[in-house]
């Protein structure tokens, strides 16, 4: 009996030394980029919408595309999922409205991430990646 319990009581240390450790380190460890749908050398549509997967929550993305502004970043449910998408503004025309996209233009690209993490550490630097737009088909 007295050894089931010391047995216990050594495993109910561990597993509160495990869990305790593995939050700090996750407070102090930099965040990275897991996957990317962009891939280097590829051709992707004018349109194309951007998804990134990071390693944790994040606070803040900045996705650059040869350094363009023209596109909106949204968030996914836990924060560790990206969107990026192109931009779209409505322009008066008489009593209508006209819905215009902002497009990637056509040429090569560098697409570069950067951001923080929800506990203020900057993300671990980003290999960029060059990637071509070409007209739709």
């Amino acid at each position: 009996m007295r050894e089931r319990l010391y047995l216990l009581s050594v495993i109910s240390l561990v597993v509160l030394l495990w869990g305790c450790g593995s939050e700090e380190s996750d407070v102090k460890s930099l965040p990275r980029v897991v996957d990317v749908n962009v891939k280097e050398g590829m051709e992707y549509p004018d349109n194309m919408t951007i998804a990134v997967i990071f390693s944790k929550e994040m606070k803040s993305v900045k996705i650059d595309i040869s350094g363009y502004d023209l596109g909106s970043t949204v968030f996914g449910p836990t924060n560790k999922t990206v969107t990026w998408t192109p931009s779209s503004h409505e322009i008066p025309c008489g009593d209508d409205t006209i819905l215009v996209a902002e497009f990637i233009p056509l040429g090569i690209h560098t697409l570069t991430i950067t951001g923080m993490d929800i506990y203020g550490n900057e993300l671990e630097e980003f290999t960029p990646i060059n990637f071509k737009i070409s007209a739709p088909d």
